[in-house]
């Protein structure tokens, strides 16, 4: 139930967008089928006719019109679930580069790019990978046309229960290739044991809020020709941020607090840099610099973000970690 509050102001923001589109999206569609049939048609005469010259000049009309053809624009989707990662650049491809990959469980996530849906079982994080950095998505099969992704923006949200991280079968993997220090991690508190069963809602005024935000931020008209907003870190600002950095440097040393956790923490100063820009969106900026009071409520929200991390890559360890912290919680 959470997960689909959660979800919910995307979803009826998707709803419009596909209520708004299929007219247009029909009009194409009946349009297509005409030309389809005309070429057909144009095929057939040409097939039968017996003057040189006439055939010849069907054969053009056809070809004339197929490059003319009329793409069918697909339905506005903004969530997906369970798929895989070459079903995930065809998707990203078909809608400009931006999805949001939502999965209640997780399970599935990690099964598919630990490669459950390969034939030699090898891991496929490419498409993650790149998605996250805005790297370029380029897939090129012999069985289907080839797909590229310009600048590909992909966000994924799982609630997955903390077992599942004891049971990812390529950690080292995805540790080494920078997948799981990709993830803002978030891991409250177990409530079993202290569970009161009284129905409390969640506050309306802080849900229509949150609600009236996420739309804010859907609903952004791109900037022209769909280039980069741009957004910049500069003066007092900056210095912000370099000074979380640096003592972010020092603290990955050998002896420092995030020493084991170097990939994780050569991603935060970059996921502060990312929070700032949203945050800067999110209280209603649009485009120039950053003030110093958003990037220092991101390292704050980065430093929460981190100490959540390294409780979740503790679960990594596996079963005779889980033990040792049993006993020492006892």
């Amino acid at each position: 139930a959470t997960f689909d509050e959660l979800l919910l102001p995307l979803t009826e923001y998707e709803a419009q967008l596909i209520e708004a589109a299929a007219p247009e999206i029909a009009k194409k569609a009946e349009e297509r089928q005409c030309q389809d049939a005309r070429l057909v048609e144009l095929r057939r005469k040409a097939a039968k006719a017996e003057d040189r010259s006439e055939a010849a000049k069907l054969k053009q009309d056809a070809i004339d019109l197929t490059s003319q053809l009329i793409e069918i624009p697909p339905s506005p989707r903004l969530i997906c679930g369970d798929t895989t990662s070459e079903a995930m650049a065809i998707l990203l491809a078909g809608h400009g580069g931006r999805m949001l990959q939502a999965d209640a469980e997780g399970g599935a996530f990690f099964n598919i790019i630990g490669g459950g849906y390969t034939k030699n079982g090898a891991t496929s994080l490419d498409v993650h990978l790149k998605a996250h950095a805005g790297d370029a998505i380029r897939v090129d099969r012999a069985t289907r046309p080839a797909l590229s992704v310009r600048k590909p923006a992909l966000t994924t949200m799982l609630t997955a229960q903390p077992d599942l991280l004891r049971r990812i079968k390529c950690v080292d993997e995805l540790r080494e290739r920078g997948l799981l220090a990709r993830f803002t991690f978030i891991l409250p508190s177990p409530m079993v044991g202290h569970r009161t069963f009284d129905n409390i809602p969640m506050d309306p005024l802080a849900s229509a809020a949150f609600a009236k935000l996420i739309y804010y931020l859907s609903a952004m008209p791109p900037m022209p020709d769909d280039e980069p907003r741009p957004l910049s870190i500069d003066g007092a600002a900056w210095e912000v941020w370099h000074d979380y950095a640096q003592r972010l440097e020092y603290e990955l040393a050998e002896v420092g607090s995030v020493a084991t956790l170097r990939d994780l923490g050569a991603k935060s100063s970059g996921l502060v840099a990312r929070l700032s820009g949203i945050l800067h969106l999110a209280s209603g900026g649009t485009t120039g610099p950053i003030s110093p009071a958003t990037v220092a409520a991101a390292v704050v929200c980065v430093e929460c973000f981190t100490q959540h991390a390294c409780s979740a890559y503790n679960l990594l360890g596996g079963a005779k970690d889980e033990m040792a912290r049993r006993a020492l919680g006892w």
